[in-house]
């Protein structure tokens, strides 16, 4: 059972390759040091942290969003509109192209 994602979340591509190797290492190397969001029982920020979690071994596929040494709820009511926030950690953050 993977996790899913949230909608906003998929507003910005997943890395692939070198950078997801890169980060797989340094997991492994430090451990996961911003917890991944959730809301509506789905990835709203992390995606790729998840995916290098799985792919180092940290993580079991079947683990859920109770293990909260990695997860976090994103309540609106606290964290404010979901798509800011998604905005905000993903927009300017990236080396994106048009």
């Amino acid at each position: 059972m993977r996790l899913a994602y949230h909608p906003l979340a998929n507003l910005f591509p997943l890395i692939e390759g070198e950078e997801l190797t890169e980060l797989v290492a340094d997991l492994r190397t430090n451990g996961l040091r911003e917890k991944i969001s959730y809301l509506d029982d789905a990835i709203l920020d992390g995606r790729n942290r998840y995916r290098a979690l799985l792919a180092a071994g940290l993580l079991d596929p079947e683990d859920g969003f109770e293990v909260s040494r990695y997860f976090v709820k994103f309540l609106p009511e606290i964290d404010g509109d979901p798509l800011k926030f998604v905005l905000s950690k993903n927009l300017r953050r990236r080396h994106l192209d048009e």
